[in-house]
């Protein structure tokens, strides 16, 4: 496969969709895991990665936590979950694209080189 720009932009959706589910499984268990009292180190490596390639998912999952209000005939946790996910992985794969499209124009490809795979 030739590909001019980034390889992140060949394999878009598979890293957006990575992204995602790391940081989605990282976010609930560090909040499981500060119940029981985990340590720091654990903590300090996974609150690395949320504030850097996960920090869409994170901003998002701490918005739809901040703004939910639950209907009265609906489950909580469960509805929450599926709502927190859906946003979430909308805010994550929109993130991915916007980081490709600033990369495919901000001159590192070849010169003259298109921007496609």
């Amino acid at each position: 496969m030739n590909c001019t720009i980034p390889l992140i932009a060949c394999y878009w959706k598979r890293v957006a969709f990575c992204t995602w589910c790391i940081s989605f499984v990282l976010a609930i268990g560090l909040c499981a895991l500060a119940d029981f009292g985990g340590p720091p180190w654990i903590f300090i490596l996974c609150g690395l990665w949320l504030c850097s390639f996960g920090l869409p998912t994170t901003l998002s999952l701490l918005s739809v936590a901040a703004l939910w209000e639950n209907p009265p005939w609906l489950p909580t946790l469960p509805t929450f979950a599926v709502y927190a996910a859906i946003i979430s992985f909308a805010v994550q794969t929109m993130s991915v694209l916007i980081v490709i499209r600033f990369l495919s124009h901000s001159g590192i490809n070849e010169p003259n080189a298109p921007p496609v795979c």
